[in-house]
């Protein structure tokens, strides 16, 4: 769950970073929006929607959605050189796939979170 914090808050300050090379075009002068509210929102909803799709991409993952594609990617010959058909793979899978059904929660917090606190900067930026 830290590890996911800490990917959206880089992803959040890299963004910020990108935004303070920006020029100026009337006068050519670089830009500093390290005091810009903006950039802070904008760096945060951008590394909450990232984090909550990833978790989405899990979620779908733990269902089964992928299942067909993995078996194409993965079908081998059993030792006897029996081929294991769609079915009995996802039978088969779906056995592992039961015991992490909630892993995308962890991760969908904290991209809710970081999206939570872009609306909060939002609204503060707009009743200035």
């Amino acid at each position: 769950m830290s590890a996911s914090f800490i990917v959206g808050a880089g992803i959040m300050i890299g963004y910020v970073a990108l935004q303070s090379r920006v020029v100026s075009v009337e006068t050519g002068n670089p830009i500093y929006p390290w005091d810009k509210l903006i950039n802070y929102i904008n760096g945060s909803f951008i590394a909450g929607a990232i984090i909550s799709l990833v978790s989405i991409l899990i979620l779908l993952s733990s269902f089964g959605s992928f299942n067909l594609f993995s078996y194409y990617f993965r079908r081998k010959k059993k030792e006897n050189g029996y081929k294991e058909n769609y079915y009995e793979y996802t039978e088969r899978v779906a056995k592992s796939q039961s015991s992490y059904r909630f892993v995308f929660l962890p991760y969908l917090i904290i991209g809710l979170v970081f999206i939570a606190v872009s609306l909060i900067l939002y609204f503060v930026a707009i009743s200035k």
